[in-house]
């Protein structure tokens, strides 16, 4: 069994394919209108944070339920939906399907990305990959131009960068307002957010992997050094730790709030919400040497030691 909730309610996915609901009535707690729809052949469920359900079926066909100014109400594009969908994709009020062949079809608030129609165009065959934050999408293509809407404040407007996005991408990653692109060769772009020059400089090329928390970022270089950016009360300022972070890294892993970096000695940097484990000062002593591996929750670190 495999439970999936949002705002005020659970659906849970049965071995068998079928759907159990409960909670909230308005929030898909109640889905007696697509019970019949639930009962066998579900493979897979989304929910937006705020009310609403999809499931995939076999085929690729996708029922909704739930609020529906929160994507529990798919009328809009139900032909579309009808058959054919690969993988479903959710953020705070909107809904995406990644199609066979590479469409992406969207519902449910606009202004989070429910209307996608200004780039449909762009949409109609080709993506790989979707990516969101909190109200905004990109969509990574064959080749590696990345294509995006929704909320402008959260990444739904890169004009800023369009140049940079034409191809070439091989990752994207997301914060709760903020995308970044990570591209052959290693350089990041980085959206709606601008960064300064010298951390610009930083990141023109040498990247090898990207992690974020609710708000900022940490890009791990393949001399070993590590460069943050973002919201500084959420990892994104890390100068109190700037010379343990200047070489040596082998690993980054993250919560919400803050980061960890994994250093090739086997000890251990935190930065961050001290109270999501930014502060590993009370530890310090069990983290400077022996340390193979670091793992996270929303808001804790625990390393994993030789024996």
């Amino acid at each position: 069994m495999k439970l999936h909730s949002n705002w005020g309610a659970f659906a849970a996915l049965k071995r068998g394919g079928s759907v159990v609901t409960w909670g909230h009535q308005e929030r898909g707690g109640y889905s007696s209108a697509v019970r019949g729809s639930l009962q066998e052949g579900v493979v897979a469920l989304q929910s937006t944070y705020f009310g609403g359900f999809a499931a995939l079926k076999v085929g690729g066909a996708v029922v909704t339920w739930g609020d529906p100014r929160c994507g529990g109400d798919s009328s809009a594009v139900a032909r579309t939906l009808a058959g054919g969908v690969k993988a479903l994709y959710s953020n705070t009020c909107a809904f995406a399907a990644l199609k066979e062949g590479g469409e992406v079809v969207t519902w449910g608030k606009p202004e989070d990305g429910g209307d996608s129609s200004h780039v449909a165009d762009a949409l109609a065959s080709g993506v790989q990959a979707l990516f969101t934050t909190g109200g905004a999408w990109a969509a990574l293509k064959a080749g590696g131009a990345v294509v995006t809407w929704g909320s402008s404040t959260r990444g739904g407007d890169a004009s800023r960068v369009a140049h940079q996005l034409e191809s070439g991408v091989k990752q994207i990653y997301t914060s709760v307002a903020s995308f970044v692109a990570l591209k052959e060769g290693g350089a990041v772009v980085a959206w709606p957010d601008k960064l300064p020059d010298s951390t610009v400089r930083q990141l023109a090329a040498g990247v090898c992997e990207v992690c974020s928390t609710s708000g900022a970022f940490a890009a791990l270089k393949e001399d070993g050094s590590v460069v943050t950016f973002g919201n500084p009360y959420s990892g994104g300022d890390s100068r109190k730790a700037a010379d343990q972070l200047a070489g040596g890294v082998s690993d980054l892993t993250s919560n919400s709030g803050a980061f960890a970096a994994l250093k090739s000695d086997g000890s251990v940097v935190t930065w961050g919400k001290a109270e999501y484990g930014g502060d590993c000062r009370k530890v310090a002593h069990e983290l400077s040497e022996g340390v193979v591996r670091v793992h996270s929750n929303f808001h804790a670190f625990a390393a994993l030691r030789e024996p």
